[in-house]
């Protein structure tokens, strides 16, 4: 079943091109999260009967996905960069005695925790996707 949705004119004569086809892939992502959510608030109401999807079910779902916004999980790039990032902090505090940084035995290891902790960590800032 194919659903048509009107929107006025007046709401988008400013749009450009690439804002009109945006705009078409967040309503058709928006209305298929509010239909899954939906379709798992009638699975649980459901006693048996046949599957049916009410307005009440719809609006039940609209306010869920309003108060309970699901947040999309860290690629496993992204959770490694953190791992890391926390460990070579650590040995990067560790490593700090300023006494210490004569002696390139020593100076070399906090450097090289240094170096990654602060890629690591330009890494997962620039990478950050709480706006996607």
């Amino acid at each position: 079943m194919k659903i048509e949705i009107d929107i006025p004119d007046e709401k988008t004569e400013n749009l450009s091109d690439p804002a009109e086809s945006r705009l078409k892939s967040v309503v058709e992502k928006y209305s298929c999260d509010i239909l899954d959510e939906a379709s798992r608030i009638e699975a649980t109401r459901n006693s048996g009967n046949d599957p049916e999807i009410t307005a009440t079910i719809i609006d039940d779902a609209v306010d869920f996905n309003k108060r309970f916004k699901t947040k999309k999980g860290n690629s496993t790039k992204k959770i490694i960069a953190l791992i890391v990032a926390f460990i070579s902090t650590v040995f990067t505090g560790g490593y700090f005695k300023p006494e210490e940084f004569n002696k390139p035995e020593y100076l070399w290891p906090f450097l090289g925790a240094f170096l990654v902790s602060v890629i690591t960590n330009l890494y997962i800032f620039l990478n950050d996707n709480k706006n996607d």
